[in-house]
């Protein structure tokens, strides 16, 4: 019996073929930035990346195996890849799936698809279409070109040297048992005025829902099925110049689905490719076989768009999940996929306690900004018994997080009964064992007190050293191997702190050079570091006001900016000048919380009642309240950060209750009490969500917007408070005031 509904739109083939279905579930990537969703899950839909923007033409929107002129998107919409400004709608022609929308000098380029003409209910009438039409971004205009030889949709498209290839698919003319598989595949030079389709070479294949590619050399025509209604994972390679097709290695995509319905791009002379089974894979021009680079996506998914991001990734965007059409988007770094490529060949690289690759780095506060891990073997529940790897006591006291490079793990504090020593140690991440330690007079002694912030500032490291900045106004930069690079005292030179509670902002990372944020009592001043010298890039004077809160750094290139919450205000800075994008006043509350940032948001936390609140980021000057997208009524954030996580808003209040609210409107989901407050943020770690409160108790529950689902509690006996975290492949770090412990599956 034929498949008669594996429409591309599908997000289940059929009942069988996933009762067979293995999926790896890893962790959801890039925490730096804060990845949005799409507007509306959909699958089956046309999209491309031109310039700074993806974008996003139409698709199916319905339920699975319902097609109707209701479920298909009537949206052409875009985003800036630096995920600012949210989606912009754009003008839109016909409503389709099972087209294919591909990018070439400047202008966008959309092809084929089905229409539906029977409403919900009716007996499918659908219909495909020859429509080629050309998009030009900066007149947002369509123009129309010469149409397809053949009404063709479920087929794929790809650019080569200024010419594009349209492969696959099949003709729809009323009932999908009624379809007629295509015959010709066909290329148009669009460097000519006058578009002229031409017949390539008679395939060696018919195939529908496919990828298709192309390297610099060859158009790679991957998966989908067959007239039989078969599922596939051959691989058919079309060679322009000597017009001739080759059949390559099958792509080793698991399941019963194969390679139907995969997505895959090409990149200088690689082709890059996903299917339903979550896994990436990688074929080189030439290669005798396909590299699975041990990567699983957070959300396996198939009938998605992957598409080359702008700072070096991949994004795999919407598509259809085991159940149900999906909203979101997933980058992965191609440097992380390439390395893991070669070290695979190699075969050289060992497993570090049973966890396979995916972050290796936890380099700042709350990571890499957002409080959101991408690293894999992690343990969801333990005890000392089983699960302590190792603990170290710390010969200091100090309340920062410790950061992870590498196989390194470095952690400061101070000494003494006034804070007379800071201290930077180095252990290593593997045994515990101190590999250094590097001690330093302090500049602003300061009695040491429960009351007064104690080596709260988290360092920051990157590939070449560790950055350290404590309340005493003494930062120091030093390489990996503990020799110093720099050394500045901001007390002596700039002045002392003023305060009741000393000085507890965490320093970040620009591309300009470290940031740091000194609100106090005194002289106030937002400050950037040159990362060789240490010598000021720019310095910005503040308004004097108490804050512990740190910065974070958003965004790349010239959208890159340092966003701001602090007693009163939110604002963003420029950081290559230091120059204020924005502020918004009249905030109570928000002394400790960091600010959280999503695609077209910004969180500030406050432990005020109704004072938590989104901020649009699209705003200049001095904003309104026009700017503020919402308010949390119920939820505050008192000592943890909000997280910012699968289109959901977490936050844990002074009484330790933690609260979900929805990203897109802020309006509360649920609420659940944790067994004390949080002083460290939570962590997000693809289906888990981390809080770890004062008492050494942690909770785990799933990242459910819908209700509360509690995974697991584990205790970690202490006669400190938990302060920070740390989460890398295999390792979860844990810091109290004088020691670090390490926590890994059954150690």
């Amino acid at each position: 019996m034929k498949i008669r509904n594996a429409l591309p739109s599908l997000p289940l083939t059929c009942l069988l073929a996933t009762a067979l279905l293995t999926v790896t579930i890893a962790q959801e990537r890039s925490p730096r930035r804060g990845l949005p969703e799409l507007p509306e899950a959909i699958t089956s839909f046309g999209a491309a990346v031109e310039g700074e923007h993806l974008y996003i033409y139409s698709g199916h929107v319905g339920k699975a195996h319902d097609y109707s002129i209701e479920n298909y998107s009537e949206h052409f919409r875009r985003i800036n890849l630096n995920w600012s400004g949210g989606w912009e709608e754009l003008p839109m022609q016909d409503p389709v799936q099972g087209s294919a929308l591909v990018a070439y000098d400047g202008a966008l380029y959309r092809v084929g698809g089905v229409h539906s003409k029977n409403e919900r209910k009716e007996l499918e009438d659908m219909h495909s279409t020859d429509h080629f039409a050309r998009f030009d971004p900066k007149e947002k205009k369509w123009i129309e070109l010469t149409p397809l030889p053949e009404k063709r949709s479920s087929l794929d498209a790809a650019v080569l040297d200024g010419r594009i290839y349209v492969i696959g698919g099949w003709k729809l003319s009323g009932s999908p048992d009624d379809a007629e598989w295509g015959k010709d595949y066909w290329v148009a030079d669009l460097t000519r005025e006058t578009i002229q389709w031409e017949n390539l070479p008679a395939p060696p294949f018919r195939a529908r829902a496919m990828a298709v590619a192309a390297t610099d050399r060859f158009i790679y025509a991957i998966g989908g099925m067959d007239e039989e209604d078969s599922t596939s994972a051959k691989v058919h390679i079309y060679d322009p110049k000597s017009r001739k097709w080759s059949t390559g290695p099958e792509i080793p995509s698991g399941g019963r689905l194969k390679a139907f319905g995969a997505s895959a791009f090409g990149i200088g002379d690689t082709v890059w490719a996903s299917g339903f089974d979550g896994r990436v894979h990688s074929l080189t021009d030439g290669a005798e076989e396909w590299t699975d680079t041990g990567y699983d996506l957070a959300d396996p998914r198939f009938f998605h768009r992957l598409l080359p991001g702008t700072k070096d990734n991949l994004l795999f965007v919407g598509g259809a999940g085991k159940d149900e059409h999906m909203k979101s988007i997933e980058s992965v770094e191609l440097t992380t996929l390439e390395a893991r490529t070669a070290a695979e060949t190699a075969s050289s690289v060992p497993e570090t306690s049973g966890a396979t690759e995916g972050e290796k780095e936890w380099p700042g506060f709350r990571g890499s900004g957002g409080s959101v891990s991408n690293a894999q073997g992690l343990p969801l529940e333990w005890s000392e018994e089983r699960h302590l790897a190792w603990r170290h006591e710390l010969e200091g006291y100090g309340q920062s997080s410790p950061v992870v490079w590498g196989e390194r793990v470095f952690v400061t504090s101070v000494e003494g009964d006034n804070k007379e020593t800071v201290r930077i140690d180095c252990l290593d991440l593997e045994t515990g064992k101190p590999l250094w330690k590097k001690t330093f007079e302090a500049s602003q002694p300061a009695a040491k007190s429960n009351y007064i912030s104690m080596g709260a500032p988290t360092p920051v490291v990157d590939g070449e050293r560790i950055y350290a900045f404590f309340e005493t106004g003494d930062v120091v930069a030093l390489n990996h191997e503990g020799e110093v690079a720099w050394q500045r005292s901001l007390t002596k030179e700039i002045g002392k702190f003023a305060g009741n509670h000393g000085v507890g902002s965490s320093t970040a990372l620009a591309s300009s050079g470290l940031i740091l944020l000194i609100d106090h009592d005194g002289p106030s001043y937002l400050l950037c570091l040159d990362l060789e010298t240490g010598e000021n890039v720019w310095k910005v004077d503040r308004e004097k006001r108490v804050s512990w809160s740190s910065p974070i750094v958003v965004g790349e290139g010239k959208n890159e900016e340092v966003l701001i919450s602090s007693n009163g205000v939110a604002e963003s800075y420029r950081t290559d000048n230091g120059k204020r994008n924005w502020i918004y006043e009249g905030i109570e509350e928000n002394t400790v919380a960091s600010p959280s940032a999503a695609a077209d948001r910004v969180i500030i936390g406050s432990s005020g009642r109704g004072e938590t609140i989104a901020l649009k980021r699209d705003g200049a000057g001095k904003l309104d309240e026009k700017t503020v997208a919402w308010t949390a009524e119920k939820s505050a954030s008192s000592f943890g950060s909000p997280l910012v996580h699968r289109g959901s808003v977490y936050f844990v209040n002074r009484a330790g209750v933690a609260f979900c609210n929805r990203l897109d409107d802020g309006s509360l989901n649920w609420s659940l009490r944790l067994p004390a407050s949080c002083w460290a943020s939570p962590v997000a770690a693809g289906d888990r969500i981390y809080f770890f409160s004062t008492n050494g108790t942690t909770t785990v529950l799933e990242a459910n917007s819908e209700k509360p689902v509690q995974l697991a509690v584990s205790e970690l006996p202490t006669e400190d408070r938990v302060y920070g975290v740390a989460f890398v492949d295999g390792n979860i770090l844990i810091r109290t005031e004088s020691r670090i412990v390490c926590l890994r599956k059954d150690s």
